[in-house]
């Protein structure tokens, strides 16, 4: 097979030409100083001749399934996506479920004609556009022109990243204006337990980029993987729920069972149980929003913080009924008027 990235490739703007054709690599912060001829941490972006080719035109895999699915749940609820990814990862989690593809620089490949895409989201009647499956950061140049191209072809047309949330300043200036959302994985607020999991990132570096993403008026969505004697004690769990806070106690938060895959097979599922238990400490700690997921729950649903009255029923990953007054793309509680986070 040839080489996938020698194939399908475009030159980044992302990057900056340093002395004997090396090149730093911008896109996420780990910032790769990459020598000629060799690949960042990411595998998938290349000093080729001092200039920094990236992957480009093709999906490893994509899928048509709700929003509730990212999971996101204040960004539209129950529109359809068309989710696409691609290859590569900035990160090496051993818990990784899309390993496959993350944790892999080429496989089998789909070309892609934008024009087509457009036609056949037009016929599917999708609202959202989402990257995902791999990490969006080290192939956000495709992603940026896919983007751009369905939001001037398709009227109302949204956007999205399934991001570890490590994205550089350059990366989010790349593509502010051109999306929408972005829901962030926040696996650890232990520095040693995340640099250990994803393969040396720094926990600072990503509380700075999900304070910066909510600042920069980008509809923001937090997952943490609960993984039992890695994640899930009370002390940690506070931890995170104050730091959320502390930007916003309107941020949706999903707190999510673990299941084997990948390099912990032999690990276990999560308790159900312990699960439920975080989700009321996080509420009792102030965040506003806090969902259960991976497992059937009455803590998929939306109640209004103000009069606790149902607002949004989920069944499982799916929408069920919606009961807020919208105006303007806000959400406003039915009874009491409170305004509920999101874009509905």
């Amino acid at each position: 097979m040839i080489e996938l990235l020698e194939k399908k490739n475009i030159e980044s703007t992302l990057y900056s030409s340093l002395d004997n054709n090396r090149v730093r690599c911008l896109a996420c912060h780990r910032k790769c100083l990459i020598d000629e001829g060799k690949r960042g941490f990411c595998q998938v972006r290349i000093n080729r001749n001092g200039s920094l080719l990236v992957p480009y035109g093709y999906f490893s895999s994509f899928n048509i399934d709700p929003v509730e699915k990212k999971p996101v749940y204040h960004f539209l609820p129950g529109s359809k996506t068309f989710s696409f990814g691609m290859y590569g990862c900035n990160f090496r989690c051993s818990y990784c479920q899309n390993f496959e593809i993350s944790q892999s620089s080429q496989g089998y490949y789909y070309e892609v004609n934008l024009n087509d895409l457009v036609l056949s989201a037009t016929k599917e009647n999708i609202e959202i556009f989402v990257s995902t499956y791999n990490e969006p950061t080290v192939t956000i140049e495709w992603g940026l022109d896919i983007f751009k191209k369905v939001k001037k072809e398709i009227k109302k047309a949204r956007t999205g990243f399934v991001s570890n949330g490590y994205l550089s300043n350059e990366s989010l200036e790349f593509i502010k204006g051109n999306i929408d959302f972005i829901r962030v994985d926040f696996k650890s607020f232990n520095k040693e337990k995340y640099r250990s999991l994803t393969g040396g990132a720094e926990l600072d570096k990503l509380l700075y980029s999900i304070e910066l993403i909510y600042k920069m008026n980008i509809h923001l969505e937090l997952v943490t993987l609960i993984v039992e004697d890695f994640n899930d004690s009370d002390y940690e769990l506070k931890k995170m729920a104050e730091f959320i806070k502390s930007i916003s106690p309107s941020i949706p938060w999903h707190l999510t069972r673990f299941h084997p895959d990948y390099k912990m097979i032999d690990n276990k599922r999560t308790d159900v149980k312990k699960i439920e238990n975080l989700i009321e400490l996080a509420r009792n700690c102030g965040v506003l929003y806090v969902y259960g997921g991976n497992y059937l729950t009455s803590n998929s649903n939306t109640f209004c913080p103000s009069c606790k009255k149902l607002l949004i029923e989920r069944d499982y990953m799916s929408l069920k009924t919606t009961n807020l007054v919208v105006k303007n793309n806000k959400g406003y509680c039915p009874y009491c008027g409170f305004e509920i986070y999101g874009v509905f």
